[in-house]
C-alpha cells in the first residue's frame, strides 16, 4: 500500500465535503428554507488550505501528481465545480477555524477561530 499525497488526501477530503453540500443542500430545499428558484441558484462554498488542490479542481488538464487519484474522488471536480454546483475556495492556514479542532495552536489564533466559529467573544 503506498501513502497518499497530500493533493489525493485533500481531494478526497474534499469531495467528502462536496458530497456533503449537496445533501445539505437539498435538504434545505426540502425544508422549504431555499426555493427552487432557478434565476438565483445558492451554491455553497468549500474552502480549502491546499493551493494545488484549489488549482487542480479549476484545471482539468492532466497532471502528473494527480494521475493516481482515483476517479470517484474527481466528483467533485468533474460533477461539482465544473458544472458550477460548489464554489471551491483557497483559504490560507492560518485563517482556518477547523484547525482548532486538530490542532494545537497558540492562544491568540484559538482565540480568534472561536470568534469565527461563534463560541467565544
Amino acid at each position: 500500500m503506498t501513502a497518499l499525497s497530500s493533493i489525493e488526501a485533500e481531494i478526497m477530503a474534499a469531495s467528502e465535503g462536496a458530497r456533503s453540500a449537496v445533501w445539505l443542500k437539498k435538504l434545505t430545499r426540502d425544508l422549504g428554507e431555499r426555493d427552487n428558484n432557478n434565476d438565483n441558484p445558492f451554491i455553497p462554498t468549500l474552502y480549502c488550505d491546499n493551493k494545488g488542490t484549489v488549482d487542480l479542481l479549476y484545471n482539468t488538464k492532466h497532471h502528473q501528481k494527480a494521475k493516481h487519484i482515483e476517479t470517484r474522488y474527481l466528483f467533485i471536480r468533474n460533477d461539482m465545480v465544473q458544472q458550477g454546483r460548489l464554489e471551491v475556495v483557497h483559504i490560507p492556514g492560518k485563517d482556518q477555524p477547523g484547525d482548532m479542532l486538530t490542532k494545537q495552536l497558540p492562544i491568540d489564533q484559538f482565540i480568534k477561530h472561536c470568534v469565527t466559529l461563534g463560541i467565544g467573544n
